[in-house]
């Protein structure tokens, strides 16, 4: 079985590429850190760290997107070792309760391997999501510094309110 989902794994990788979907093998730099002194930078600099954070949001959003389509093979991995051994488990006669039988069929070998694949994956997943998160956040905060400058910078005036005239009755 292992071969069909490695296969399957495969197939997904190839047809996602031949769609244009070539994630990166390696990150685009140094995972940018946010520095603490935003303010004093000069507007250059900032345009810069917007552009490696954005580049990396890039690479971990590709990185998501392939976790997720492994994560789902993996699923469907765990899913069919678990049918083959709840078959095995059902011959024999010690497993006797379900609690047995959920025993027998989380210490198999082969559902070990399939079950280590999925919460590889799904970790993976969750950590990448984490970081894909603060490098999101990091991107708004480093924006809002660039819009404030812009506004900075070309201030506009506000219009002068004048009292109304109202026509006597």
């Amino acid at each position: 079985m292992d071969d069909l989902f490695l296969s399957l794994r495969g197939i997904i990788e190839k047809d996602l590429r031949s769609t244009g979907f070539a994630p990166d093998k390696e990150p685009p730099s140094k995972e940018p850190r946010f520095p603490r002194d935003l303010s004093k930078m000069p507007t250059d600099k900032i345009k810069s760290l917007y552009d490696d954070y954005m580049s990396w949001y890039e690479y971990l959003t590709d990185q998501l997107s392939q976790d997720q389509a492994f994560l789902t093979v993996a699923k469907a991995r765990l899913d069919t070792v678990w049918a083959e051994a709840t078959k095995r488990v059902a011959k024999i006669k010690e497993a006797t309760n379900a609690d047995l039988r959920k025993a027998y069929i989380q210490t198999d070998v082969e559902y070990l391997g399939a079950h280590q694949d999925y919460i590889y994956f799904k970790s993976k997943l969750q950590v990448q999501t984490e970081r894909r998160d603060k490098v999101k956040r990091s991107m708004d905060r480093i924006g809002r510094e660039l819009w404030f400058r812009t506004q900075d910078e070309q201030p506009v005036e506000a219009p002068i309110y004048k009292k109304p005239t109202y026509r006597k009755v």
